[in-house]
């Protein structure tokens, strides 16, 4: 029988793709840059916010880790649906004129529901995890109060810095797994190579 090697965990990849995107969208509602820097992280929202997570949810797929699937899936869609928002409204596609806050508003309000049961499951999953989620949602609350009812946009662009932050630590104890397992593969093979030479 041939032995089924073990997919490796895509988590790690799509955290690290998470806070990249998450760092960038949220920089310029934080106010740490002109808002007129938001365009940039289209690029990052498409292919690391959106693909790079996609890629992820199949992983996690064929791994049969269903949370993990729903999660980098739907929110890779959130990144690459966003990030399209705003570049067909930046080139005139999409044409919502002085209802653009409404629609932008609106878009954000439907993720900040759907975050709600993604936040209460991620704290089954780990606490960092949970936290992180809970400021996804604070992120999202704050972008819809911001277009809806005129609030400053700094509460929510804060709120999506400190998820990226927890994300970042994840990444970081993702890593320190990986590099510590990988150690224990390249050991042990050696160490039965020595027990034979005795």
């Amino acid at each position: 029988m041939i032995e089924q090697k073990k997919l490796a965990d895509p988590s790690t990849l799509g955290l690290a793709a998470f806070v990249v995107s998450q760092s960038l969208l949220n920089i310029p509602n934080a106010h740490l840059v002109p808002v007129s820097a938001t365009p940039l992280f289209l690029t990052v929202a498409l292919i690391c916010g959106g693909c790079i997570q996609l890629l992820c949810a199949i992983f996690e797929y064929a791994r049969g880790h269903r949370f993990g699937m729903t999660t980098f899936g739907i929110y890779g869609g959130f990144f690459i649906s966003l990030g399209l928002f705003v570049y067909f409204e930046l080139n005139g596609i999409l044409k919502f004129g002085h209802a653009s806050g409404t629609a932008l508003g609106t878009f954000l309000l439907v993720w900040a529901i759907l975050t709600i049961p993604f936040t209460m499951a991620s704290f089954r999953e780990s606490k960092p995890f949970g936290w992180m989620f809970l400021f996804v949602e604070l992120a999202f609350i704050g972008g819809t109060l911001s277009e809806l009812a005129g609030v400053n946009s700094a509460f929510g662009g804060w709120a999506g810095i400190i998820s990226s932050a927890i994300g970042l630590y994840l990444v970081y104890r993702g890593l320190m797994e990986a590099t510590e397992q990988s150690k224990v593969h390249v050991v042990q093979p050696l160490n039965s190579y020595a027990d034979s030479l005795n």
